[in-house]
């Protein structure tokens, strides 16, 4: 697969889906502290305390979390490599794992002569192997998040503490300017912006969702060429087998170099 002319631009588009994903969830955090030092401004508003200068203060705010994700963004694309090393023998044997198996599958259906019946079980039998490495496969990407996650923690932390430390600072100095009064009390349920901030989050989850749709479309192109790519190889070497029972008697030969050859071609 990672001969295929796709496969880097595939990669990327994943990565990106992950990185989209980890803002997604920053924001929301983020998005939820600043909501709740709105809510302690509006609270001493309508005690009749003064007026905010809550558009210049809502700036600075924004201006220092997009600092922030900056800071965070760098540091998890520092640590993607290690994170990639980490697990890229577990990666390897999943993918050696079903590589016989799934190749085996894919000859039998596409050379050799049987009942409806035999290759409707054959089917089943390649989409259950296809559904087991898929989920191998996951369970390596959430060993990856999980490592990447871990390494994150302490930044992540110290990120919110600053962020929630400037803003409470520029919120007090903006209360103290107007009114006198400290920002003190409990937040309010009913929170001004929150539905901006849903509106945000449902923007960023269409996107997500878009992004996956590209991968996802993306993947099965790949498969599918490699799997024309098998076909055309095996037709090209005459391959014919003809036996009652599609388990048994079946050797194959390796033709992973022949395949990546006219996968280029396919591509191209």
């Amino acid at each position: 697969m990672e001969q295929h002319p796709k496969y880097k631009e595939w990669q990327r588009r994943k990565e990106q889906l992950e990185t989209a994903k980890w803002l997604r969830e920053r924001q929301k955090e983020n998005g939820q502290q600043q909501l709740a030092l709105l809510g302690q401004m509006k609270k001493v508003r309508e005690a009749g305390k003064g007026q905010f200068q809550s558009a210049q203060w809502s700036a600075q705010v924004a201006e220092k979390r997009a600092q922030e994700q900056d800071l965070l963004r760098k540091k998890r694309a520092a640590l993607k490599e290690e994170a990639e090393s980490r697990v890229k023998a577990d990666r390897d044997a999943v993918e050696e794992k079903y590589r016989i198996p799934l190749f085996n599958l894919r000859l039998k259906l596409s050379s050799v002569k049987m009942s409806d019946e035999a290759q409707k079980a054959l089917l089943q039998e390649q989409q259950e192997l296809l559904d087991k490495r898929q989920k191998d496969r996951a369970d390596v990407e959430a060993e990856k998040e999980q490592w990447l996650q871990q390494q994150m923690a302490a930044d992540v932390a110290a990120s919110q503490a600053r962020l929630q430390a400037f803003s409470k600072e520029l919120a007090g100095q903006v209360v103290q300017e107007q009114t006198g009064l400290s920002l003190t009390g409990k937040t309010p349920q009913n929170q001004e912006g929150q539905p901006e901030l849903d509106k945000l989050l449902q923007s960023m989850d269409k996107e997500i969702q878009q992004q996956e749709d590209k991968e996802k479309q993306m993947r099965e192109e790949i498969d599918s060429d490699i799997l024309s790519a098998i076909k055309k190889v095996n037709l090209s070497r005459k391959y014919t087998l003809i036996f009652r029972n599609p388990r048994a008697n079946i050797s194959a030969d390796d033709i992973t170099d022949e395949v990546n050859t006219v996968v280029q071609q396919i591509v191209y």
